[in-house]
């Protein structure tokens, strides 16, 4: 009898490993597939920066052109804050979902430093994006829209 209960006690336990090793496994490969999502109406377009918080973004004479280019290779993000140049990397997932993180940038001293620190805290805070007629919308949450992008021709 005490074989058994023994033989059911270990054979339960084997089940439950197994088990958790299966939904471990499962995991794994759901990362890995949202990992490999590539949209090509997002990426490798220079998208320039239009609009932050609702307010329109010009560039004053002499600055350079706030944008940003999503690169395939390596969900490298790079480009311009208007003075500084920034670099990070960027994550996509089903249901035009994104994040951006590790982000790194000059730190020169610039006249418009305000539109840059909200550019910044953007792309921090962004968790999805629309792109409609080479216009790129990210967004937070059900939030009115974060910023707008228009995408421009690089030929």
């Amino acid at each position: 009898m005490k074989k058994q209960v023994l033989l059911c006690v270990l054979t339960a336990l084997m089940i439950g490993m197994v088990s958790c090793k299966s939904q471990q496994n499962a995991a794994k490969s759901n990362e890995t597939a949202s990992a490999d999502i590539v949209d090509l109406n997002l990426t490798e377009k220079y998208w320039r920066l239009t609009e932050l918080y609702g307010e329109p973004v010009t560039t004053p004479e002499g600055a350079k052109e706030a944008h940003m280019i999503l690169k395939n290779e390596d969900n490298r993000v790079t480009g311009t804050s208007g003075c500084n140049t920034f670099s990070g990397m960027f994550t996509l997932k089903p249901f035009n979902r994104i994040t951006f993180s590790r982000s790194i940038s000059t730190m020169m001293m610039c006249p418009n430093m305000e539109m840059e620190t909200k550019l910044y805290k953007v792309l921090e805070a962004a968790d999805s994006y629309i792109i409609k007629d080479d216009v790129l919308i990210l967004n937070k949450g059900r939030m009115a829209p974060l910023a707008r992008f228009e995408a421009v021709s690089l030929k």
